[in-house]
């Protein structure tokens, strides 16, 4: 069995209970991934697109959060687009029940569901737009020297690294999501990765581009099926 981290390898949010995300409070501890502050460039996307979407669709477009993890990022979108329903998927039974406690705290609305993969959500469930901050990279992929790797690995493994190599979720969500026959958006988090090594995620999407709203910090925009239209 592997030796533990000393306390001052963990995440300064696990020893404070908490930590702040585009001006809120969230709880935390070991049962989920504590959230990067990069991500809030990731909500911006949501939700400026979850707008456009509500404008196109002529009704409130349904979101899902893959990973919702500790419930950040769906809380800030439900509370900042609440044009659009939300909902948060998540393997691990105890980041929900912190995403319970995350959402009670907030008041937002969103339905969470329990499972490994997109087979666990309900028969016909079908969104508009698929988000999060599934995980990428590797040991050598870091944001910052302030969060080394010991930083990452004082969190649930299954939250840090992806099976199948560096993208390898990403690129499961979206063929997943095409044997669903979903038709929808996706806006994936990629982290610090760079655009060459996300051309295997981009080659599964019927239409994809890399928005890079800051310095070495990637976001999958991709599509499968044709594009939103307004509706009757």
């Amino acid at each position: 069995m592997a030796e533990p981290l000393p306390p001052s390898a963990e995440p300064a949010a696990y020893r404070a209970g908490g930590f702040d995300f585009r001006g809120r409070r969230f709880a935390i501890d070991r049962r989920a991934y504590v959230t990067d502050p990069e991500l809030t460039c990731l909500v911006d996307a949501v939700v400026r697109r979850a707008g456009e979407l509500a404008a196109a669709l002529g009704r409130p477009p349904q979101l899902l959060d893959f990973g919702v993890g500790c419930g950040s990022l769906a809380v800030c979108v439900a509370l900042e687009c609440p044009a659009a329903r939300v909902a948060g998927l998540d393997i691990d039974p105890g980041a929900l029940e912190l995403a319970r406690t995350n959402l009670a705290a907030h008041g937002a609305a969103v339905a969470l569901f329990q499972g490994d993969g997109l087979a666990a959500l309900p028969a016909g469930f079908a969104p508009d737009l698929v988000f999060g901050d599934p995980p990428w990279g590797d040991h050598t992929t870091l944001y910052a020297p302030d969060r080394p790797i010991a930083h990452y690995l004082a969190m649930p493994a299954v939250a840090v690294f992806p099976r199948g190599g560096t993208t390898g979720c990403h690129q499961e969500i979206l063929r997943q999501a095409r044997a669903r026959g979903w038709r929808c958006e996706f806006l994936l988090n990629a982290g610090s990765l760079a655009p060459a090594a996300l051309a295997p995620v981009l080659a599964l999407a019927d239409e994809a581009r890399i928005l890079q709203p800051r310095p070495h910090v990637s976001l999958i925009h991709a599509r499968l099926g044709t594009p939103a239209r307004r509706g009757p």
